[in-house]
């Protein structure tokens, strides 16, 4: 397996990801109340952090696991 396999991999799964957020925005953790600020974690190394505003979610940034978050939650 190369490393073009991973990325498909990946792109499926943030695909995977975001089809379940159309259906259920609120499934997955909510790491912030005050911010509103969710997270789903995509690879043991890597996590989507999104917010849901009125019918859209806003996909925040990715981040990497092993390191502290962008901003503090």
């Amino acid at each position: 397996m190369g490393r073009d396999s991973f990325v498909v991999r990946f792109e499926a799964k943030i695909a995977q990801c975001i089809t379940m957020l159309s259906v259920n925005p609120f499934i997955y953790q909510n790491v912030n109340e005050e911010m509103e600020v969710r997270r789903c974690v995509l690879h043991k190394n890597c996590a989507m952090f999104y917010k849901v505003q009125n019918d859209e979610v806003l996909i925040i940034y990715f981040a990497d696991n092993r390191q502290d978050p962008f901003f503090l939650l």
